[in-house]
């Protein structure tokens, strides 16, 4: 059972971990709260970047009486042979030596022998940092076979440590996501004529929404579609437009990666052009920049053909073949069969009296005042 100044430990590193405003404030004070708390004088923190895999950020520790040395060369070799990399998966918030491996079996192996006895560490207890599933973070402790095991009583104190601890990590990471989402608006974006600026994370989660977008997204998706973990209702030609891009960024060395999407806006009939690019700002981390900004053209077919007794269906099919696209295209765009596209087309060129497309082009082009 926790003593009183157990709970006073926990409750004085969570506090200062929600104070801390940036990440690595709150790996640096935590580091060293730690240290009294549980008696240790080595600890090292790490991050999990989900970028563009779920994985350790291996290169940018924030540690207490490790060697250099040796960080680097767990960073190049010898993750791969340590026992807690499989318990990463496990629903356990603090796992120690003894939970992962036999303490005869460890000191046989050469990850003991070669990384850990070097640095007189016998004995670790990890603390995994989660929110809603994803790790966010480890907080390994070690001592020397000189020292005492950790005890269930402070097993037990890292329980209580690791649900404060990853909300305010959790909280940490999203103010460092906001402020750097606004450095990259404000040296990317000042003079883009946008009406709507969108900034996603990594996991398509947004960092910034202006009001003009957040009016105008539920109009560009049906049935509030979410994609995959994402909680945000992302219009499908842009959710294809962001992994596209992830997979681009993969395969170049390029800092950034852009491309654009085109969306009907379905109470209006105006087509919304979508420029997006996916930033890397560091080596794990990235934001995907979506600057919306809606063309006059579907507003003005809306206006001019309203006599024609068109549907909004057969509007947005109008739209989208006076701007060039492809039965086929349309389809995809719609979501709709190219077979319901040519019945549609039918029906568009019985209203306004035309036999094809071409000149389906020309009398919209007359009608609103471009020929």
């Amino acid at each position: 059972m926790l003593k009183s100044h157990d709970l006073l430990d926990v409750i004085r590193i969570g506090r200062t971990a929600m104070e801390c405003g940036q990440v690595d404030e709150l790996r640096r004070e935590v580091v060293g709260l730690l240290r009294d708390a549980f008696r240790v004088e080595k600890i090292n923190f790490f991050l999990a970047r989900q970028y563009p895999s779920p994985r350790l950020d291996l290169e940018h520790v924030i540690s207490l009486g490790l060697d250099k040395k040796y960080l680097t060369l767990f960073g190049q070799r010898y993750y791969k042979t340590d026992p807690f990399f499989k318990t990463f998966d496990s629903p356990k918030t603090v796992v120690t030596t003894g939970n992962v491996i036999p303490f005869e079996d460890l000191i046989k192996s050469e990850y003991y022998n070669d990384f850990l006895e070097p640095q007189s560490i016998h004995y670790q207890m990890t603390i995994y940092l989660r929110s809603g599933g994803k790790l966010l973070g480890t907080l390994a402790m070690f001592r020397s076979k000189h020292e005492k095991d950790f005890s269930l009583h402070e097993n037990a104190k890292g329980k209580l440590l690791a649900s404060q601890l990853a909300g305010a990590l959790e909280k940490s990471i999203y103010i460092d996501k906001v402020n750097k989402s606004k450095e990259v608006i404000n040296s990317i974006c000042p003079d883009l004529p946008y009406k709507g600026l969108i900034v996603l994370d990594e996991s398509l989660e947004p960092v910034y929404i202006n009001e003009e977008a957040r009016k105008t997204i539920p109009s560009l998706t049906e049935a509030r579609e979410l994609w995959e973990d994402s909680l945000f209702p992302l219009p499908k030609e842009l959710y294809i437009q962001c992994k596209q891009l992830t997979e681009r960024s993969k395969q170049r060395a390029d800092a950034s990666t852009g491309g654009k999407a085109r969306i009907l806006d379905k109470n209006t009939g105006q087509t919304v052009s979508t420029n997006l690019r996916l930033i890397n700002y560091s080596r794990d981390s990235g934001l995907y920049l979506i600057c919306m900004n809606q063309n006059d053209s579907g507003a003005l077919l809306a206006n001019h053909l309203k006599q024609f007794g068109l549907t909004r269906r057969e509007l947005e099919v109008t739209v989208l073949v006076c701007e060039g696209f492809k039965n086929s295209e349309i389809g995809e765009k719609l979501f709709i069969s190219e077979y319901t596209v040519e019945n549609h087309l039918r029906s568009i060129y019985e209203k306004l009296g035309v036999k094809n497309r071409t000149s389906l082009a020309y009398k919209v082009m007359y009608l609103t005042g471009q020929k």
